[in-house]
């Protein structure tokens, strides 16, 4: 059964603040970890995200914007976890297809039988969250459905921009400012957040509060 989560942005500064939310997964080695949802906040303004935690094995096509990687989802299928999934290429086009049950209990297991590289990955809400590069025909990946989430601020993102490589929050790629990431914990069972942003003099200030 999904949990549905929504988190409530609220801008107090003079600024026009992106809130960008992120995952990570546990053994995600070599998973590039993207914008996966975002709302921009008008100075003093308010604004919100929400989503349900029901997982995708996803496609990915690789996109620059503006110099900075990433990648456009073309393809997301819902995948519970201990389900196992094949790339292959049907009608010219490389597609993910169902493939029985995956190696290790609890994952998602993703193989390229396909005659190209890929870049298959794990989504949330329907949408692409991380993607593994260049996964070369006749390798897999297994990917274990326990998103960590994570929040920050910028200035300016796209949705697809990578923002971390191998699980490292602090390993930032785009050269748009950014405030450093918070972990989103929904404790005690809580599926609601709301992330805040003032100003103490000069230094800008993220809070993240459950209610």
């Amino acid at each position: 059964m999904s949990t549905s989560y929504d988190v409530t942005f609220n801008n107090q500064t003079a600024t026009t603040w992106t809130l960008v939310l992120y995952i990570t997964l546990p053994a995600g080695s070599g998973l590039a970890s993207v914008s996966w949802k975002q709302a921009s906040v008008a100075p003093n303004g308010i604004g919100s995200l929400s989503w349900t935690d029901s997982s995708y094995a996803v496609l990915g096509t690789a996109k620059s914007f503006n110099g900075v990687p990433g990648f456009a989802l073309s393809q997301a299928v819902n995948a519970p976890p201990d389900t196992g999934w094949n790339i292959v290429v049907q009608n010219s086009v490389q597609q993910l297809v169902a493939a029985g049950a995956p190696l290790l209990k609890g994952t998602i297991q993703i193989n390229n039988v396909s005659s190209r590289n890929a870049n298959p990955g794990f989504g949330l809400d329907g949408a692409g969250a991380l993607y593994k590069s260049n996964l070369a025909s006749g390798l897999s990946i297994q990917l274990t459905p326990q998103p960590q989430y994570w929040a920050m601020l910028a200035e300016q993102m796209s949705v697809g921009e990578v923002i971390t490589v191998a699980g490292l929050p602090s390993t930032k790629l785009t050269a748009a400012a950014f405030t450093q990431p918070q972990a989103l914990s929904f404790p005690n069972g809580q599926a609601s957040a709301t992330v805040t942003a003032s100003m103490s003099g000069e230094a800008l200030i993220v809070a993240i509060t459950y209610p």
